[in-house]
């Protein structure tokens, strides 16, 4: 039975400033800006159960005789309609007197410890400063205004990774030194009569509930560092961007059979990325000086981006436009997929056996490794926009958009090539093993930009207004805005060959684009009449493919179930030249049907189901 507790605190700081000169026909501009966001997070697992015991709890077959798998339970679990498992227990599990804090499946044998719990602490603190500066020229010609710019914008993030096993007090750490393997639920740690938590959508009623903070803050708990077991984990790391963009835009204003507007231009965009990441070796024990242990790692990389971007509209009539964008754009990386932190693993039980090769030979390996790729580039997309507006009646308008996307470098999160360990040999292994290895080539699983595809779809947006039937009608205060939108997208993930042509090769892996939906569909329905306004929305999206929190902190892929949302608003603004003039009042009520969030494996098997719950918000504001 787990009691998990999720704490966050952030400090958030911003601050910037505009400028903008005319002098005539000339224009001049400027802006500054700094933020900062310190965010520290506990995630924090406590275990109990009946008793302790090794994997399988099978007291008659385990070495060590003081397991004690404590009282079993048969749980009959049913699978309704909607994918949920309704579960049936024998065993009481708002019984406190059953449960203790233990390790009750054996998960710390393989570091020689009783790992009742486990904690999460990331520290994470981003950094970003801007700098921009611009100077346009009005023209008398088809070419109106001519703007060129330049750009610095600096970002630093750095993440600490605190990380460890919670053990039990008493008898120190190790197993087989006689440590602690089950301690009672200290009664001050219960939550109310500890009996409050249940797993209503799973059928189970109630659970022995408390407070896990409790216990570590109060000494129930003794933190062990992760880094003491082969645990497989991202190290603390921090990365540095600095961009600089010079670019040059000239305002198109002629006629070519039509009235034709818009603007063509283009951005160089020269990057510097580096990252400094941190590694504890392997080996590392109890007695050893954490705080004086660990192998520094720089990395980077230097690349320069030419992004053009046309961008046209051609006045069809006074209630028709066309319009056309091209462009090539960029979207970096995530921070953390640009670490240079290392996590490595050495099986000194390979050596004599090791063959270079990919991923299907890894367990011939002595070295292997996970981490971050300082040296990813941006996402490229080349992206071509096409669309139809007609309005009418004044606020009424129909819009039909048509896009393709082609996509290139596009982050593969999975990869996994072939890297050379060399210089980890005289850390890692003894002078004997040393001798011994045929091989320093292992697998790293790192991304790359080994992924391509495209994003295309069409949109249509209506707007009708109850002024089209009328001023003076009774729809007039009404009208409904609506949009739904298709998109396709497919991405190609392709993994680096193997060094030895022998071996076979990962077959490439087709996705869709992780957050996008086929279909998206977004309505308003509003009511607005002397200063009373009232409005209903509802978003509507089909399953997706969703990235998520993982283990440890970590990022994942689920597929996500269908959404529909509704929210509402209803606001008063007063009139007149008293005191409350210009003053509004709303109240808004967000996600008002409580829809969850769920993942699945496959339709009718949830892995994870997500309640928000509804949110209420009171604004007031007044304009002078």
């Amino acid at each position: 039975m787990r009691n998990d507790f999720n704490r966050r605190r952030a400090d958030l700081f911003s601050a910037g400033w505009n400028g903008k000169y005319d002098s005539g026909a000339w224009g001049f501009e400027a802006d500054v800006s700094y933020s900062k966001a310190d965010r520290h997070d506990d995630l924090i697992e406590s275990y109990s159960g009946t008793g302790f015991c090794w994997p399988g709890c099978d007291t008659s077959t385990v070495a060590d005789a003081a397991s004690n798998p404590g009282v079993a339970d048969t749980i009959n679990a049913v699978r309704d309609n909607g994918g949920f498992f309704r579960l049936a227990t024998a065993l009481d599990y708002t019984d406190v007197s059953q449960f203790l804090l233990t390790d009750p499946l054996g998960w710390g044998q393989g570091n020689d410890l009783v790992q009742a719990g486990f904690i999460n602490s990331p520290e994470t603190v981003d950094e970003l400063l801007h700098l921009r500066a611009s100077v346009d020229r009005d023209l008398d010609s088809f070419v109106s205004n001519v703007e060129v710019g330049v750009d610095y914008s600096m970002r630093e993030k750095t993440r600490n990774i605190d990380q460890q096993f919670l053990t039990l007090p008493g008898s120190g750490v190790s197993l087989a030194g006689g440590a602690v393997r089950t301690a009672p639920i200290p009664e001050e740690a219960l939550i109310g009569d500890g009996r409050n938590c249940g797993l209503t959508f799973l059928g189970v009623q109630g659970q022995v509930c408390y407070d896990p903070f409790f216990l570590l803050d109060n000494g129930f708990y003794v933190p062990q560092f992760v880094s003491l077991s082969s645990f497989s984990t991202a190290q603390d790391w921090t990365v540095n961007e600095d961009i600089f963009q010079a670019w040059v835009r000239a305002e198109i204003d002629t006629h070519f059979i039509f009235p034709l507007t818009g603007n063509i231009g283009a951005q160089i965009v020269h990057t510097d990325q580096s990252s400094i990441g941190f590694r504890i070796p392997t080996g590392v024990t109890v007695t050893d000086d954490l705080e004086n242990i660990g192998e520094m790692i720089r990395d980077g990389d230097k690349y320069t981006d030419i992004l053009p971007s046309l961008n046209l509209i051609w006045e069809v009539s006074d209630t028709t436009f066309l319009r056309l964008g091209a462009s090539r754009t960029l979207a970096r990386a995530r921070m953390d997929q640009l670490n240079a932190s290392l996590s490595l693993g050495v099986d000194a039980n390979n050596i004599g056996s090791d063959q270079p090769g990919n991923v299907e030979g890894q367990d011939f390996f002595v070295f292997s490794a996970t981490g971050g790729n300082p040296r990813l580039r941006p996402y490229i997309a080349d992206q071509v926009d096409l669309s139809v507006e007609h309005y009418f009646g004044g606020a009424g308008y129909i819009a039909v958009a048509g896009f393709f996307k082609d996509l290139d470098d596009f982050v593969n999160s999975f990869d996994v090539f072939a890297f050379d360990f060399s210089a980890f040999i005289d850390s890692e292994l003894t002078p004997t093993q040393a001798a011994q290895l045929n091989s320093a080539i292992g697998p790293f699983s790192s991304p790359s930009n080994n992924g391509s595809g495209t994003i295309k779809g069409f949109e249509v947006s209506l707007s009708l207004p109850g002024t089209l039937l009328g001023d003076d009608s009774f729809f007039a205060p009404f009208g409904i805005i609506t949009s739904t939108s298709f998109t396709d997208s497919k991405v190609t993930l392709t993994f680096t060959p193997p060094l030895d042509p022998d071996l076979p090769t990962v077959d490439p892996v087709r996705i869709p684009i992780p957050g996008l939906s086929k279909w998206v569909v977004n309505s308003t329905v509003y009511y607005e009449n002397r200063g009373f306004e009232a409005r209903i929305s509802h978003r509507f999206r089909s399953d997706f493919l969703a990235e998520v929190s993982a283990i440890s902190a970590t990022r994942t892929l689920r597929n996500a179930q269908s959404e529909s949302i509704f929210d509402a608003q209803i606001g008063y603004t007063f009139g007149g030249e008293s005191i409350v003039g210009g003053v509004r009042v709303t109240f808004q009520g967000l996600n008002l049907t409580d829809e969850p969030f769920v993942t699945f494996n496959e339709p009718g098997a949830i892995i994870d189901h997500q309640s928000f719950g509804r949110t209420y918000l009171i604004g007031l504001s007044k304009t002078f």
